[in-house]
C-alpha cells in the first residue's frame, strides 16, 4: 500500500514541474514560447485585414460612380425654383365645341343575280353589311300534301278531344305561304281548376301527358314498396313486410302480392285476414291456380279448428 501511495505522490511531481516549466522551440538563432505561436490570432488578424480592404474597395465604387454619374446641370436657388415653374406653366386655353361629322347615309347593296338563286337587297349602315342569298325550295308532290293532310286531320281530332275537356283553348290552324307543312299554334290551354254541377263530367279526367305522369310516378312507389317488403320477409321482420305487402296489394291487385301478403299473415297466425285476402285475390284473377290452391287449404286449416 505505500508503495503504491509512493508511486501517486511521485507521478504528481512529475506532472506540477510539467506545468510550471515552458516548452521552448528553436526558432533560428531565437528562442520563441510555444504558447504565444496560437493559430487562432493569425486567423482573427487575416479576418480583420479583409474587412479593411473590403471596406476600401466599396468607399472607391462609391466614388467611382459618383464621378460619372453626377448632374452637371445648374443648380437653382430654392427662391428662384417657383418663378421658374411659373414661367414654364403653358397658358390656359379655352376649348372649342367639337362639331362631330354629318352621319353617312345608309347604302343599298345589290348582291349579284345568279340563274340559280334569287338576289336580296339587304341595306347597309355605319357599322356592317350583310348579304343574305334564299335557298330555292323544292316543289311539293301529292304525296307530300296527302301526309300534309293526313296531320292536320290527326291534329284536329286531338284538339277536339281536348276542347270535350273543361278547358278553354284557342287554336289556330295556318299553312305555310308556300304551300309547307302545316303548323298548329296552342296559344292558350288553361286547365279549370273547379268544376261547377253544371258540367257533364263528375271528375275531369287527366291530360295524356298528366296521366302517364300519374301512372310512372306509382309504378315506381310500388317497385320500393315490393322490394322493401322483400328485404322485410327475408329478414323475419312480418309487420314491415305485411303493411308493404298491403299498399302493393291496393295500388296493384298483382296475385302474386296476394299470395306474399296471405303467406305473411300466416306466419304471425292470422289465417282470417289471409283468407279474406286471398278471396278478394280470387275475384281479381279468378284463374290464378296458386291463389285458389291456397284459398283451399287456409278453409280447410279454419274448418278443422
Amino acid at each position: 500500500m505505500s508503495k503504491l501511495y509512493d508511486v501517486i505522490s511521485r507521478l504528481e511531481e512529475v506532472a506540477a514541474q510539467d506545468e510550471q516549466e515552458p516548452v521552448f522551440i528553436l526558432a533560428g538563432d531565437e528562442t520563441v514560447n510555444k504558447k504565444n505561436r496560437s493559430p487562432w490570432l493569425r486567423i482573427v488578424l487575416l479576418a480583420l485585414a479583409l474587412v479593411v480592404l473590403g471596406g476600401i474597395a466599396v468607399a472607391l465604387t462609391a466614388w467611382w460612380q459618383n464621378w460619372f454619374t453626377r448632374d452637371t446641370s445648374p443648380t437653382i436657388p430654392p427662391t428662384n425654383q417657383a418663378k421658374v415653374s411659373q414661367s414654364t406653366t403653358p397658358p390656359i386655353s379655352v376649348e372649342q365645341p367639337v362639331i362631330p361629322p354629318p352621319p353617312v347615309p345608309a347604302q343599298e347593296e345589290t348582291t349579284p343575280v345568279s340563274p340559280e338563286q334569287p338576289a336580296v337587297t339587304v341595306t347597309s349602315g355605319n357599322t356592317e353589311s350583310l348579304t343574305a342569298l334564299v335557298a330555292p325550295q323544292p316543289a311539293l308532290t301529292s304525296v307530300d300534301v296527302a301526309n300534309q293532310d293526313a296531320i292536320v286531320m290527326n291534329l284536329e281530332n286531338i284538339i277536339n278531344d281536348l276542347k270535350k275537356h273543361p278547358s278553354s283553348i284557342q287554336v289556330e290552324i295556318t299553312r305555310h305561304p308556300s304551300g309547307g307543312s302545316a303548323t298548329v299554334y296552342i296559344h292558350e290551354l288553361e286547365i279549370a281548376e273547379a268544376i261547377t254541377d253544371e258540367e257533364i263530367f263528375d271528375e275531369p279526367s287527366p291530360l295524356p301527358t298528366q296521366r302517364l305522369a300519374a301512372l310512372a310516378d306509382d309504378k315506381a312507389k310500388v317497385s320500393r314498396w315490393l322490394h322493401q317488403a322483400e328485404l322485410y320477409r327475408h329478414e323475419g321482420e312480418w309487420e314491415g313486410a305485411i303493411t308493404l305487402y298491403r299498399k302493393v296489394w291496393e295500388t296493384s291487385k298483382d296475385p302474386n302480392v296476394a299470395n306474399n301478403l296471405a303467406a305473411a299473415l300466416m306466419e304471425i297466425d292470422r289465417p282470417e285476414e289471409a283468407l279474406e285476402i286471398l278471396k278478394a285475390g280470387s275475384i281479381a284473377a279468378p284463374e290464378d291456380r296458386d291463389i285458389r290452391l291456397n284459398l283451399s287449404i287456409i278453409q280447410q286449416m279454419l274448418s278443422r279448428k
